[in-house]
C-alpha cells in the first residue's frame, strides 16, 4: 500500500520531488550525468565486441550521444513520472529537446535533409546584411553540394571525419562567386534565416570552425522548435497527445533540427493553432493579449509558405461569447481577414507580376508563374484533371503497373519517417506512428466536453484546401506551363496539417481528459511520449548511426 501510494500521480505529495521541488535540479544533473556514464560503457561494450569495425578508438562520439540520449529519456520517465498525468508537456520538452540535440549533433555537417545547401546559402545571405561577411571555400562547396544525396554508403565515420577536416580546411581560402543580399521583400518571406544568420554571426566572432558553425546553428534552430512547441502545448486542455506525437514525428525531428524553414514554420503554426483550439476550449483566455500573439505567430509562421494561411481562418469558430464584446470579435475577424490576405500578397504579387524566371527555375526552363495562372484559367477542366491524377489513391496504368496517388497509404512512410536523401525507415516505424496517432484520435479528447462536427468538417475543409494551394502553388512556381503533371510537392509539406486535422476529428465519449482515476491519463501519457521518442531514437539508429563505425 506504501508503494501504491508512492507510484500513484494523484497523490503528487508521496513523490520524493513534490516536497522539495528544488531536488529536481540535481536529479536532472545527477540524471545527465549517469546517462553520460551509460553511454560510455555502452561504447566500450560494442568497441570490445567488435561492432565498431577498425574504429581507432572505442569512443564514437555519435554512438555515444545516442546511447546517452537514450537513457537519459528513459531515465527522466521514471525519475518525473508524476508530470505524466497533469504536466506532460514538461516531460515532452526533455524529449524533444533531447532529440533534436542529438539529430543536430550525429548529422554532423553532412548533407542528409531536404535542400540543405539552398538553405546554409540563405542563412549566409540573410548574415551579410551589412556586407562584412566574407564567403569561403567551404561554404561555396557545402552550399553547391548541399543538396546531393548522401546515402548509407557515405554514413562512415572514416569519410564523416574526413569530410570534417577538409571542410575546416578550405575555410580559411576565400570565395566570393556566391550571391550577396537580397532585395527587401526576400527579408521578409526570408525571416527564417533571421534566427541562423544570428548564430552564425556570434559564431564567427568567436572563430568557431565551419563544421561545428553548422552543428551548433542547427542546434539553435532544434532548441527554437523544442521551446516554441512545448508553449503551445501548454495551451491546450485536451488534445496534448495528439500534438506532442506530430511534433516528434521522426520527420519532424529532422526537419526541426536541419537547416531550412520548417523549424520555424512548423513550431509557430502549431503554437498558434493551438492558442486557438485552447481558445475554443475555454482552456485559453480570448483577451488582446492572446489574440496578438496568435495571430503574431500566424502570420511570421506561414511567411516562408503562405500557402498555409487558411489555417487563420479555423479561427473564425471562437465562440463570440467568450470576448469581451460582440464589436470586439468583429474587430478581431476583420482584423484576422486582413492579416491573412496581406500575407497571401507577400507570395502572390511577386509571383503575378514576375513573370519568367518569378518561379524555381530548378524546375525547368519553362517555368513562369503568371503564364501559369493564364493556362489554368483557359484550361480548368485540364489542371483538375492533374490534379486529380496527382492526388487519387493508386491507379491502374499501361501494362499491368500503377502508380500511387499523394494522398494514398503508401505515401505514409515518405511523411512519418522520411530521412529526406536516405532511406525511409523500416515500415514498423511508420505504423507505430500511425497507430499512436489513431489512439490520439479517440482517446486524447474532453469526455466533458462535446465539441460537435461543424469544428471537424469545418478542419477538414481548410486543410483539403491547403493541399489544394500547395499542389496549385508548385504547378505554378516549379512545373512548366502546360506540363500535365506537378512536379516538386514532398509529402513532408502535409506535416503542418496533421494537427490541424485531427484535433477536431473523433468521439470525445472515450476521452481521457476528465476521467478517473488520474491513472488513465498518467498511463496513456506516458506510453504516447515514451513510444514515440523510441520511434525516433531507434529509426535514426536504423538509418544513419548503425552506419557510423
Amino acid at each position: 500500500m506504501r508503494l501504491a501510494r508512492h507510484m500513484s500521480p494523484k497523490n503528487e505529495g508521496g513523490h520524493p520531488f513534490a516536497a522539495f521541488p528544488s531536488k529536481r535540479a540535481l536529479v536532472f544533473i545527477a540524471t545527465a550525468l549517469g546517462s553520460a556514464l551509460v553511454g560510455a560503457m555502452l561504447c566500450w561494450f560494442e568497441w570490445r565486441l567488435g561492432f565498431c569495425g577498425n574504429a581507432a578508438s572505442w569512443l564514437n562520439r555519435f554512438h555515444f550521444a545516442f546511447f546517452t540520449v537514450l537513457a537519459f529519456v528513459c531515465a527522466s520517465f521514471v525519475l518525473h513520472r508524476d508530470w505524466l498525468a497533469n504536466k506532460p508537456e514538461n516531460l515532452y520538452l526533455i524529449a524533444v529537446v533531447c532529440l533534436t540535440m542529438m539529430f543536430a549533433w550525429t548529422m554532423s555537417s553532412r548533407e542528409i535533409g531536404w535542400d540543405t545547401g539552398i538553405h546554409w546559402r540563405n542563412i549566409l545571405i540573410f548574415a551579410d546584411w551589412s556586407g562584412d561577411v566574407e564567403r569561403s571555400e567551404s561554404d561555396f562547396r557545402f552550399c553547391v553540394t548541399g543538396s546531393t544525396e548522401v546515402g548509407q554508403e557515405q554514413a562512415n565515420l572514416a569519410v564523416v571525419d574526413a569530410y570534417e577536416e577538409e571542410m575546416d580546411a578550405l575555410a580559411t581560402q576565400p570565395h566570393d562567386a556566391m550571391e550577396h543580399p537580397k532585395g527587401v521583400l526576400w527579408y521578409v518571406t526570408g525571416v527564417e534565416y533571421v534566427l541562423g544568420a544570428l548564430v552564425l554571426r556570434v559564431l564567427r566572432l568567436l572563430g568557431v570552425s565551419f563544421t561545428r558553425r553548422i552543428v551548433l546553428v542547427r542546434m539553435v534552430e532544434g532548441l527554437f522548435y523544442s521551446l516554441v512547441t512545448y508553449f503551445g502545448m501548454k495551451k491546450l486542455r485536451s488534445g496534448k497527445m495528439l500534438y506532442a506525437a506530430v511534433a516528434l514525428i521522426p520527420t519532424s525531428v529532422l526537419l526541426a533540427a536541419d537547416l531550412g524553414y520548417s523549424y520555424w514554420l512548423f513550431s509557430l503554426c502549431l503554437y498558434a493553432y493551438a492558442s486557438l483550439v485552447g481558445m475554443i476550449q475555454g482552456s485559453v483566455e480570448v483577451n488582446a493579449k492572446n489574440l496578438l500573439k496568435m495571430l503574431g505567430a500566424f502570420l511570421i509562421g506561414i511567411l516562408p509558405r503562405v500557402v498555409y494561411f487558411p489555417l487563420m481562418f479555423m479561427a473564425l469558430f471562437i465562440p463570440a461569447r467568450r470576448f469581451p464584446s460582440k464589436r470586439y470579435a468583429y474587430v478581431f475577424r476583420g482584423a484576422m481577414v486582413g492579416v491573412a490576405l496581406m500575407a497571401l500578397g507577400t507570395w502572390l504579387v511577386p509571383r503575378l507580376i514576375g513573370g519568367l524566371g518569378a518561379g524555381d527555375l530548378r524546375g525547368g526552363t519553362g517555368v513562369n508563374p503568371s503564364g501559369q495562372v493564364s493556362f489554368m484559367l483557359n484550361n480548368p477542366f485540364e489542371y483538375l484533371s492533374t490534379f486529380a491524377h496527382f492526388a487519387l489513391p493508386p491507379r491502374v496504368v499501361e501494362n499491368g503497373g500503377f502508380i500511387s496517388g499523394f494522398v494514398s497509404p503508401e505515401s505514409i512512410p515518405s511523411l512519418f519517417t522520411s530521412y529526406a536523401h536516405l532511406d525511409d525507415a523500416p515500415p514498423v516505424f511508420g505504423a507505430l506512428v500511425a497507430i499512436v496517432l489513431a489512439s490520439a484520435l479517440v482517446l486524447d479528447k474532453d469526455r466533458t466536453k462535446k465539441t460537435g462536427v461543424v469544428l471537424g468538417v469545418a478542419s477538414v475543409v481548410v486543410t483539403f484546401g491547403i493541399f489544394v494551394l500547395i499542389a496549385t502553388a508548385m504547378y505554378m512556381d516549379y512545373t512548366p506551363v502546360g506540363l500535365p503533371q506537378i512536379n516538386g510537392v514532398q509529402q513532408r509539406y502535409l506535416l503542418p496539417l496533421i494537427f490541424p486535422t485531427l484535433v477536431f476529428l473523433g468521439p470525445s465519449k472515450w476521452g481521457i481528459t476528465g476521467r478517473e482515476p488520474a491513472q488513465w491519463a498518467w498511463a496513456y501519457n506516458g506510453a504516447v511520449l515514451l513510444v514515440m521518442a523510441l520511434v525516433v531514437l531507434f529509426s535514426w539508429w536504423v538509418e544513419w548511426l548503425a552506419y557510423l563505425v
